[in-house]
């Protein structure tokens, strides 16, 4: 503003500098340039002077730059504050991927007072996967419930689930939502808690139906409602409040659950709640409550009841040749050890139309699938990762033809040193996933190919989770990683922290006070009498009475007449 006012200030002073009685006193000879008179004209120095201005501006008020701590950014931006990210499970985010820098390492057993290790101590090690949001991650160890702040991973609270050790672990991922961080406890009885994000105060704990039944599966929240499986084949939809009641789907017999239920639509009107069935050896889909029922057609039985179903659903949308959009479910089969496993592309809106694609034993290996695959659709396509127990990631793509056929085409592989169970993210051109060979990797999203890896203090069977440019990994051993740093690409970190504004305040003072100062300066050596006229570029030969002879005089300039 003061800019502002030195400028009209300046420019007013030049008009009546130039107005039609100095017109009238101008020097023979004299022509005006065609546009505005010459004293109107804004010197090159107070251009530059703007120009300085508005850079220093837009330096102290932008985001700051790159840097190896960058996953502050507005909270949600790029948030993952649900397994796989989203209702969708695809596993994408819009983050840009990490570099491969180690932040730091946080060892959080250590904050517990012991060693953690697999708290199932099983051949099927759902460790909970870690959650973050504004600069907040959650993990769930064990009985406890842990946050710490993301830009460097120390401490902000822990809670010890109700219970203690004797109401089960969590192997299920937390779900952030509207300021409160909702886990789902396994074992004796089964208890949807809620807890305050801003200081891990328990709000309230409600009583899962179905009688104590282990809960493998994670929270998903969607169209209002917070969905929890058990493996007892119990499916049940409770709102985010201690109010209300619980509404229970009509789940066929025999089903059990060890996925996590995925949601179409974005979790809108319309959507439908998808889970593979282990007990049944299907894909179950149902519609939200108050109905809670089947979907038409489901369940649908897949692969002819050869593979367990470990994996939970991911679902995208995908444009058939008539330009009719089409809801596909994207799952992995485990046909056990020497058997063939099986990757299952499910149109939603067809049922019956199911496409395996077989993923072949390697001698007595098991290939099983047990992880959610992650899936990036574009138009009739869509671009699947995933990884299997003989540790090796791999890309295949469905393609959509005419007349609703689609297939299935190989990519690449990748070999990693021990099983994959944790599912793979897509963040921009990298592929990011854990192994239980201890490693981090980041592989090419197009060729496979290696981008960087980082080892671990223990297996990894928990899937990552990527906000704002940073991957967070827990292993075995209750270490939480954060990677980042610059993408393969050489792209900044995701979006970058906020300005600070005393900096820019500053900054941007000192440039308007020098701008002040030069236009000030400039204004008054303008009025200087001792000031030598300037000649005009617009001047021209003299048309008047010849010069003086040499030695005379000259005359005097208009302004001392």
């Amino acid at each position: 503003m003061l800019l502002d006012l030195l400028a009209l200030d300046y420019g007013m002073r030049a008009n009546r500098l130039s107005g039609p009685r100095a017109q009238t006193r101008s020097p023979p000879g004299h022509m005006s340039p065609p546009s505005s008179p010459r004293a109107t004209r804004i010197p090159s120095t107070v251009v530059a002077v703007f120009l300085l201005t508005a850079f220093a501006a837009s330096l102290a008020t932008a985001p700051a730059g790159a840097g190896p701590m960058n996953h502050g950014g507005a909270p949600g931006a790029t948030a993952w504050t649900q397994f796989q990210g989203g209702v969708s499970l695809s596993g994408v985010t819009s983050s840009n991927p990490p570099g491969g820098s180690l932040l730091y390492r946080e060892n959080l057993s250590h904050s517990l007072g012991a060693g953690l290790g697999n708290p199932l101590a099983n051949d099927f090690p759902y460790q909970a996967s870690p959650v973050a949001d504004g600069g907040t991650v959650v993990v769930a160890l064990g009985n406890d419930l842990l946050a710490t702040w993301a830009s460097n991973g120390s401490l902000r609270w822990v809670s010890t689930l109700p219970g203690g050790s004797g109401g089960g672990p969590v192997v299920g991922t937390p779900v952030l939502y509207g300021g409160t961080v909702f886990v789902d406890q396994d074992g004796g009885p089964n208890t949807l808690d809620a807890y305050a994000l801003s200081n891990g105060s328990l709000l309230y704990s409600l009583r899962t139906p179905g009688g104590g039944s282990p809960a493998a599966s994670s929270l998903v929240i969607a169209g209002g409602w917070l969905g929890v499986a058990d493996t007892a084949g119990g499916f049940f939809w409770h709102a985010p409040s201690p109010s209300g009641a619980w509404y229970a789907a009509a789940t066929p017999g025999g089903a059990a659950y060890f996925a996590t239920p995925s949601v179409t639509d974005g979790g809108g009107p319309g959507a439908l709640w998808v889970l593979p069935d282990q007990g049944n050896r299907s894909l179950d889909v149902f519609t939200p409550p108050p109905s809670s029922a089947p979907w038409p057609g489901f369940p649908e039985g897949v692969g002819g009841g050869a593979d367990r179903l470990f994996s939970s659903a991911a679902v995208a949308t995908l444009t058939e040749s008539n330009g009719t959009s089409v809801e596909w479910a994207f799952f992995g089969g485990d046909g056990g050890s020497g058997s063939p496993s099986h990757l299952y592309a499910a149109s939603l809106n067809q049922p019956g139309e199911i496409i395996s694609l077989t993923v072949p034993s390697l001698g007595t290996a098991d290939v099983g699938i047990r992880s959610s695959p992650a899936v990036l659709a574009s138009g009739s396509s869509a671009t699947v990762v995933f990884g299997n127990r003989m540790g090796v990631v791999s890309r295949a793509d469905l393609q959509l033809g005419p007349g609703g056929s689609a297939a299935w085409h190989w990519v690449w592989n990748y070999s990693t040193g021990g099983p994959v169970e944790s599912s793979p993210a897509i963040a921009g051109n990298s592929v990011l996933v854990g192994s239980e060979d201890g490693s981090l990797y980041a592989l090419d999203l197009a060729t496979g190919a290696l981008q960087w890896s980082l080892a671990t203090q223990g297996p990894v069977y928990a899937s990552l989770a990527v906000e704002n440019g940073t991957a967070f990994a827990v292993d075995s051993q209750g270490n939480l990683w954060a990677v980042g740093g610059t993408s393969p690409a050489g792209a900044p970190l995701g979006p970058a922290p906020g300005s600070n504004p005393l900096l820019g305040f500053l900054v941007v003072l000192g440039v308007v006070i020098a701008a002040a100062v030069i236009i000030v300066g400039l204004f008054l050596r303008r009025r200087d009498p001792r000031r030598p006229p300037s000649v005009s570029p617009w001047a021209t030969a003299p048309t008047g009475p010849p010069s003086p002879p040499s030695g005379s005089a000259p005359p005097p300039p208009p302004w001392q007449e």
